[in-house]
């Protein structure tokens, strides 16, 4: 499966998560105010299409359903992140919004650039939980274990594209993988043994940040099952 599917799938299935565990919080009502971003931190994400803005007019009676979008805008699967949910927000607002327990919801997406970084990060976690008055939270796959002490405290959702330990920690009650999991590094060393027993080296070029050193112990662990050095 490409990374690109990989992201839809965990969109459907975080949002779909969201829904499932929205009766336990408050919502705000429908207002046009848009959050401004913290010192550290942009909402200025990539400009999607017309017919992909989230935005959709709601009744004085209807109400919003808040949720935090922190990624990273300058990496492939963000921008694909940002505008796959603006895409999903807009369909079900076009809709009539969420219905859950026989009362609508619009949604909307308030988004933050991390650039990569993890103070810029921590710094929009902490406005979205403390001055948007988010609930949930979707985070890309970097950088979000730093910030669920934060989330944890305060009772957010945290959705994380990745099952890294401290989000799966039994302590973490808030704090949810919303992807599958890929099974890739599990099957490619088998693949691998069958097709050429006779190579027993193997050598893996990775990024060096937090997925990559990941990625390098299942590598390594994995390719160790069966005889080959990594």
């Amino acid at each position: 499966m490409d990374n690109k599917r990989t992201t839809w799938f965990g969109i459907l299935v975080a949002i779909l998560l969201v829904v499932s565990l929205l009766g336990a919080f408050g919502c705000s009502k429908a207002s046009s105010a848009t959050s401004a971003a913290p010192a550290s931190a942009t909402s200025a994400a990539p400009a999607p299409s017309a017919s992909a803005a989230p935005a959709a007019s709601a009744s004085s009676e209807a109400e919003v359903l808040k949720i935090g979008l922190v990624c990273n805008f300058s990496w492939t699967l963000g921008i694909d992140m940002i505008h796959s949910t603006r895409v999903l927000a807009a369909l079900d607002n076009a809709a009539g919004g969420w219905d859950v327990g026989g009362k609508k919801y619009q949604v909307q997406f308030i988004e933050y650039d991390t650039n990569n970084n993890q103070n810029t990060e921590t710094a929009a976690v902490n406005k979205l939980v403390f001055e948007d008055k988010v609930k949930f939270i979707l985070f890309d796959n970097n950088l979000a274990d730093a910030c669920l002490p934060i989330t944890e405290a305060n009772k957010v959702i945290a959705l994380e594209e990745t099952p890294t330990p401290p989000c799966l920690m039994p302590t973490n009650h808030y704090s949810f993988e919303a992807a599958m999991i890929n099974c890739q590094y599990a099957a490619l060393p088998a693949y691998y043994a069958q097709k050429w027993p006779q190579y027993k080296t193997l050598i893996a070029a990775l990024p060096d940040n937090q997925v990559g050193h990941a990625v390098e112990s299942m590598i390594v662990n994995n390719f160790k099952l069966y005889g080959v050095t990594a």
